[in-house]
């Protein structure tokens, strides 16, 4: 049981740890085996050709529409981990920051390869549109499992929502979010059934609650953020400032 537990104890910690500088070298050296053109011009005249070799008009045809979504998505996620790879490099995960920077690299250690691996997915879903529903989807089909369990770890340290929130956090998380939600519905609106799997649909959806969550942790573990922010608390700060404003004009007039 003990060897068991220990076996856990180290598959989390290999999990949640952030990538050495040594594996993001030698993952970059393997990315430039595979060479490819930034500048072919085959586009110029407004026609584009998907994984499949397929040649298609840019402008008409619905998959390189949907593609395009999904590429914006996955660059807001990424700019927002890109965000937090500097916030927890400033603090340098040794908790020299104080307590709240070291907070903050943390979090960031302990969500970098869930992070990491929704990129991962989201190009396993590209492929899979390019493609017309071909190609592997491990991470797509694996993922929304995982982050189910993420947004449950994520939420036994924030408050209870009672009520919609205002979309404040330090990184752009919630910007991701809303993309990956356009995504969503230009994968189920613009293509037909059987030009995606269905799973991808499900990466989707799970996908934006997960950011959500993580948005929520990311705004509590950042100092200066602040609580979280409603409709109905602006409204009472409102209503408080309206009061207060009154009662000084009234001192002001009586003086």
């Amino acid at each position: 049981a003990a060897a068991a537990a220990a076996a856990a104890a180290a598959s989390t910690a290999a999990r949640h740890r952030m990538p050495t500088r040594a594996e993001v070298a030698a993952a970059g050296a393997q990315a430039r085996t595979y060479s490819c053109a930034i500048v072919t011009k085959k586009g110029d005249a407004g026609r584009t050709s998907l994984a499949s070799g397929e040649r298609v008009d840019k402008g008409k045809d619905a998959r390189v529409r949907v593609l395009g979504v999904l590429d914006l998505a996955e660059s807001a996620i990424g700019t927002a981990y890109g965000r937090m790879l500097v916030a927890a490099a400033v603090d340098g995960g040794d908790g020299g920051g104080g307590d709240g920077a070291s907070a903050v690299a943390t979090f960031v250690r302990d969500n970098s390869l869930t992070i990491r691996s929704t990129l991962g997915a989201l190009q396993q879903a590209m492929s899979n549109v390019a493609q017309s529903n071909k190609g592997e989807l491990s991470l797509v089909r694996a993922l929304p499992a995982e982050m189910e369990a993420e947004i449950k770890r994520l939420g036994a340290a924030l408050p209870r929502l009672t009520a919609f929130i205002f979309p404040i956090d330090p990184f752009g998380l919630h910007v991701a979010r809303a993309q990956v939600r356009l995504a969503e519905q230009a994968v189920a609106g613009q293509l037909a059934d059987d030009a995606y799997d269905p799973a991808v649909r499900v990466y989707l959806n799970r996908l934006s609650d997960y950011l959500y969550q993580l948005a929520r942790a990311a705004a509590a573990v950042v100092p200066g953020v602040g609580a979280e922010d409603t409709l109905e608390q602006l409204l009472r700060d409102r209503r408080a400032a309206a009061a207060a404003a009154a009662t000084q004009a009234t001192v002001t007039a009586s003086g």
